[in-house]
C-alpha cells in the first residue's frame, strides 16, 4: 500500500499514520515545530476536527495522555524531510497565496485539510490498488497490531497510542494476544531446556 501511495499527494500522511499510529485529527493538526528531527521525536499537542456548525477547527487532544511525545524512525524522518521540501516548493510557486500555518499535512496552499477528505479518499485508493476497502482508522490499528506481533509490551503501545489507560488498549487488542501467549510459553519452555 505504501509503495503504491508514493504516486499520490497523501504518501507522507499515510506513511506517518502507519509508522506512528496517530489518530486522523492528530495527524492533521501536526505542525513542523512539533517534529524534532535531531532527537527523532514527534509531539502531539492538539487535534483537528470538523463540525457543520464550527467548520474546521483545532482543539485539545482527546485526553491528557493523548498529549505525548513519541519516537519516530529514521525512515519516518526522511519521509517528513522530503515532504517538507515539497511544501517549500509549493510555497515558492504560490507566493502570497500560500498562507503558512506550519501544518505538516495540509492543502497545497497550506490551509488545513478537511478530515473527511482523507477519510473518503483512502477506501477508494485501497480499492483502486486491489486491496479491501478499509477506513483510515485501520492504519492506527495496523500500527498497534504490528507492535503487538513484534512483542512490544502493551503498556508501551498504550502510551504510544495516547490511550487514557492500558485497559483501553487491552480491550481493543486482546483478541490478538492468545496466539502471542502461546509463543511466550514456547519461548519460556525453550529457556528451561537450555
Amino acid at each position: 500500500m505504501l509503495e503504491r501511495a508514493k504516486n499520490t499527494p497523501y504518501y507522507a500522511l499515510l506513511h506517518v499514520a502507519v509508522k506512528t499510529g496517530l489518530r486522523r485529527g492528530e495527524l492533521l493538526a501536526l505542525r513542523w515545530p512539533n517534529i524534532d528531527f535531531k532527537s527523532g521525536t514527534l509531539s502531539i499537542k492538539q487535534s483537528l476536527a470538523y463540525t457543520p456548525e464550527q467548520g474546521i477547527f483545532f482543539k485539545n487532544t482527546k485526553n491528557n495522555s493523548s498529549r505525548r511525545i513519541i519516537d519516530i524512525s529514521r525512515e519516518v524522518i526522511e519521509v517528513l524531510k522530503q515532504h517538507k521540501k515539497k511544501q517549500a516548493e509549493a510555497k515558492l510557486l504560490l507566493g502570497q497565496h500560500y498562507k503558512n500555518q506550519g501544518l505538516v499535512f495540509c492543502q497545497q496552499n497550506s490551509k488545513p485539510l478537511h478530515p473527511d477528505t482523507i477519510s473518503s479518499w483512502f477506501p477508494n485508493f485501497l480499492e483502486e490498488i486491489g486491496l479491501p476497502r478499509l477506513n483510515f482508522h485501520c492504519l492506527r490499528h495496523t500500527h498497534a497490531s504490528l507492535l503487538l506481533k513484534a512483542g512490544v509490551d502493551i503498556k508501551i503501545i498504550s502510551k504510544r497510542l495516547g490511550h487514557s489507560s492500558i485497559s483501553i488498549t487491552y480491550d481493543i487488542y486482546s483478541h490478538l494476544m492468545p496466539g502471542m501467549e502461546r509463543e511466550v510459553i514456547e519461548k519460556f519452555e525453550a529457556l528451561l531446556k537450555d
